[in-house]
């Protein structure tokens, strides 16, 4: 056995699982020393190609990886050729690791001499671990710590096997996963094709746009009259590509890049479009007299970046981007935190325990504990159970796309976009509009137009964020409810569109569902008005102008169908806030009326 070339059979933890892999002759991944730059990174693999006759072309780069995957010459593609070819590779100074692809379920995955590991620190000392580490001269390259699992990615001296030291830590019995940090395809959820200008139908459909159905809409302007959001309520977009947040209708705040793991999640290249209408489908700048209105109004986007285009325009996820996301949106964003996180993408049927732990901690610890709504996208391909990861992780709400006369968007609706349809089966649970949809564009003439909006943007892709816009609007009522709490006004609130039966179903909670169009399609207006106002009273009832103090740590909110009138003087101390929701009517000079919801002190003043 050669170097970095593991015994037979291949196989590695994916948490508890023992996962039988195979490996290819036919293609490999060979990761460089060192942080290069793209274009130098594709001079070295063209350096490779022309020095190594058993490399028969260049495949893609894998930049945030700093790798390169090559297809093998035929000629040279016994498992014997294979290892000598390895061999020789890892004698120069420049390689530090290379690996035949992986497959995995049907599947191709990618490593190199990066581990991930997590561990409980409340529950294990790590004696074991410790000792296996410094044995293995492993360094700690980056560490997560979450209120109940510390992640770290290690990496591996040049010839030790990734598979087998992964095997190894895992088999210590300390940790709750330790694995390759895998390398797999994913795919954004947009299915685009030229068409002309549109109107946002979505908001209030009157039915004169795309053969529409009057009312087909998600009732989002009614909405609007009650809340028009908040920009304290933080929508994090899971993204594969970079966004355009410099737009100039853009709306965000504490943009990352978790691929490249700094705080640029700018376009890397042509074919990172997509992200920027994402988020500008969740929020954008609104009453502005340019633009477009995103539905959450006053929601602020989080743009996060979790792979780039590679130079084919596919995109390669890592273990390790998807935690680093998940630290940013439990730990990093300040104020109150991520209350929504939006994902208009897919992987395949690669599901790591490491990605599973990223989902886990961004639906269970975001906001101290009360938990974010995960929603994703299902897919475009109109099949049946097409749904991918993370739409089918167990706690996100997975979102299929309504057509503008309220049906699932199949080749066959309403809207003439007869090359797509929206995926379905037993993991959905909403829908939302996903057809003809304005929203933002990358600005100039590298975006889908030249105008720094798209008039067209579709695909499950768009019904996501619009759910997600939505989803802020209901938090903005009461900014201390649960995810669970949200999750099921969201669920139970919608409309029944269709002419599929829906019935109840088990372990479906929030009422009749069906396979199609899951609890049907997102209403924002039943939602937000559905949010349980409890514990109202008069707090202040004066025909002066006498002063009303408060001096506990409470939050006073005066919600949306409450009024205050007169001019009462008053004062907050211990750090107390007083909230006016959008449309509360205040005549000055009158009878002093305040009626008031008092929150438990959930939020950090």
């Amino acid at each position: 056995m050669v170097a970095q070339i593991p015994s037979e059979p291949l196989f590695f933890y994916n948490g508890e699982k023992k996962e039988k892999l195979a490996a290819s002759k036919e293609e490999m991944l060979i990761k460089f020393s060192y942080k290069k730059e793209e274009g130098e990174l594709n001079k070295l693999a063209e350096k490779l190609l022309n020095e190594f006759v058993q490399l028969q072309s260049l495949i893609d780069l894998v930049s945030s990886e700093d790798a390169a995957r090559f297809s093998i010459n035929e000629t040279y593609s016994t498992g014997q050729d294979v290892e000598d070819l390895i061999k020789e590779l890892l004698g120069k100074e420049e390689i530090i690791s290379a690996y035949p692809i992986l497959r995995w379920k049907g599947e191709d995955i990618m490593i190199t001499n990066t581990i991930i590991m997590a561990f409980n620190p409340n529950k294990v000392d790590l004696d074991k671990s410790r000792k296996f580490i410094k044995a293995h001269n492993i360094k700690i390259l980056e560490e997560y710590v979450f209120p109940d699992n510390t992640v770290q990615l290690l990496t591996l001296e040049k010839g030790k096997h990734t598979l087998e030291i992964a095997n190894q830590l895992y088999e210590l019995g300390e940790s709750l996963y330790a694995q390759p940090n895998i390398i797999s395809y994913a795919e954004n959820h947009y299915t685009p094709n030229d068409d002309s200008l549109s109107t946002q139908w979505y908001l209030s459909n009157d039915g004169s746009n795309w053969n529409g159905t009057t009312d087909a809409d998600a009732d989002i302007l009614e909405a609007w009259d009650i809340t028009t959001g908040s920009p304290l309520v933080k929508v994090a977009v899971l993204e594969l590509g970079g966004f355009d947040y410099n737009h100039v209708d853009a709306q965000i705040s504490q943009p990352y890049d978790a691929a490249g793991n700094d705080f640029d999640p700018s376009p890397r290249n042509t074919f990172e479009i997509h992200g920027t209408a994402v988020m500008g489908c969740v929020s954008s700048k609104t009453d502005n007299l340019i633009g477009i209105a995103g539905t959450g109004f006053n929601t602020t986007v989080v743009p996060i970046t979790i792979a780039n285009a590679t130079a084919s325009g596919g995109y390669n996820l890592v273990d390790i981007g998807l935690t680093r996301a998940a630290n940013h949106v439990v730990n990093v964003v300040n104020e109150e935190g991520i209350f929504v996180v939006s994902n208009s993408w897919g992987s395949t049927n690669v599901v790591t325990a490491a990605r599973t732990a990223a989902f886990n901690n961004m639906l269970n610890n975001s906001r101290n504990g009360l938990g974010a709504v995960v929603l994703a996208s299902t897919g475009n391909l109109n099949t049946n159970n097409g749904l991918r990861f993370p739409a089918t992780h167990p706690g996100v709400l997975a979102v299929g796309a309504s057509s503008s006369c309220d049906t699932r968007k199949s080749p066959t609706s309403c809207d003439g976009e007869d090359w797509w349809g929206s995926n379905w089966g037993d993991s959905i649970n909403i829908m939302a509009p996903g057809v003809k949809i304005q929203t933002l564009d990358r600005s100039g003439a590298v975006g889908y137009t030249t105008t720094n909006y798209v008039p067209n943007f579709n695909g499950t892709s768009s019904a996501c964020p619009i759910a997600a816009g939505i989803t802020a609007l209901v938090f903005s009522m009461d900014r201390c409810m649960t995810r669970q709490e949200v999750e099921a006004i969201i669920c139970s609130t919608t409309d029944k569109i269709d002419t599929t039966v829906y019935n109840n179903v088990p372990n479906r909670p929030f009422g009749s569902w069906n396979r199609f169009t899951g609890y049907g399609r997102i209403n924002a207006f039943k939602a937000v008005s559905a949010v349980n106002i409890q514990n109202t009273s008069i707090v202040a009832n004066r025909t002066d102008n006498s002063s009303i103090i408060y001096q506990n740590q409470n939050e006073i909110n005066v919600g949306p169908n409450y009024f205050m009138t007169g001019n009462p003087n008053i004062q907050f101390r211990s750090g107390n806030r007083i909230i006016f929701q959008p449309k509360v009517q205040s005549t000055i000079g009158s009878t002093g009326l305040i009626t008031a919801k008092l929150l438990p002190s959930c939020i950090n003043p």
